[in-house]
């Protein structure tokens, strides 16, 4: 609508004179048509004087801001290199001091992996236990649920999911580090959350009782994009907490508003199972001639 292109335009250019890549200003303009419209995603549309109609010219491989996927692939942002502010000097100790990481390019998952996701993975796995106690039936989640994120699944089933999709993709995924789990929740600039430093009521999905499907609260989306990095579940990454236990990432819908940030940390057991945490992947980037 003439409403939607209006608000993108206007919200793309003031995250670019914020200072924001230009990835990042079109999540931040897309986000703000959601607010306004709950299924109006926008869609820019440029007119030039160029004879092919190119402005820029487009990354290739994976470095383009969006790839094709199949349909039960989860779908991947990428996130630009470059230094960003890890970490808090005002919360919990686990979480000082913080500091300047810098990390290459890399593709995360916009939103956790989903219950129907998971079923392809456990459709072309019939060895692999499916979710326990959350309502799954002959290795399938309940219809209402497809698009919740999948639950009860331990750090290696998650590193099962990632190995098996990379084979059938022929794409490199794996677990998020908690470093590259961060950097997509908060950009560069050290916010608190995704979408700023003041709590945004409505914006995660905590203080509740049951997940919610993956792209319901599009106001928390951080700024590439990513939804639900805090609440709705808790998130395994591939990293150890330096001990026996993997570090996990994001707050659940159990948690309360003050122990969902950007730099929450909390680890658990590999085999731990519970109904409040699953996952996302991330795409190693590889160049291509």
């Amino acid at each position: 609508s003439d409403r939607s292109a209006i608000t993108l335009a206007r919200e793309f250019y003031r995250a670019l004179a914020d200072g924001y890549p230009v990835d990042a200003a079109t999540s931040e303009a897309r986000r703000a048509v959601a607010l306004e419209s709950d299924r109006e995603w926008g869609t820019p549309v440029l007119f030039t004087r160029s004879s092919d109609n190119r402005i820029l010219e487009l990354p290739s491989s994976d470095f383009r801001p969006t790839i094709d996927h199949q349909e039960w692939e989860p779908e991947t942002v990428l996130i630009p290199g470059g230094p960003f502010l890890m970490g808090s000097d005002e919360d919990d100790e686990n979480e000082r001091l913080q500091h300047t990481v810098d990390l290459p390019d890399f593709r995360i998952g916009v939103t956790p992996v989903t219950n129907s996701q998971y079923a392809e993975f456990l459709a072309q796995n019939p060895e692999q236990p499916e979710p326990r106690k959350v309502g799954w039936f002959l290795r399938k989640p309940p219809a209402s649920k497809e698009e919740h994120p999948v639950v009860s699944v331990s750090w290696h089933d998650a590193m099962a999911y990632c190995a098996w999709l990379s084979t059938v993709t022929e794409r490199r995924y794996r677990l998020p580090t908690e470093v590259e789990w961060e950097k997509a929740a908060r950009s560069s600039d050290g916010r608190r959350y995704p979408w700023g430093n003041e709590w945004q009521a409505g914006a995660a999905n905590i203080d509740s009782n049951i997940t919610t499907v993956v792209t319901a609260h599009p106001a928390g989306a951080s700024p590439y994009g990513c939804f639900d990095m805090l609440g709705n579940v808790q998130e395994w990454t591939s990293t150890q907490d330096g001990w026996e236990e993997r570090i996990y990432r994001g707050g659940s819908y159990r948690s309360g508003v003050d122990e969902v940030r950007c730099s929450a940390r909390g680890a658990s057991s590999e085999e731990s199972r519970v109904s409040w945490r699953g996952f996302r992947v991330t795409m190693e980037i590889v160049e291509k001639d």
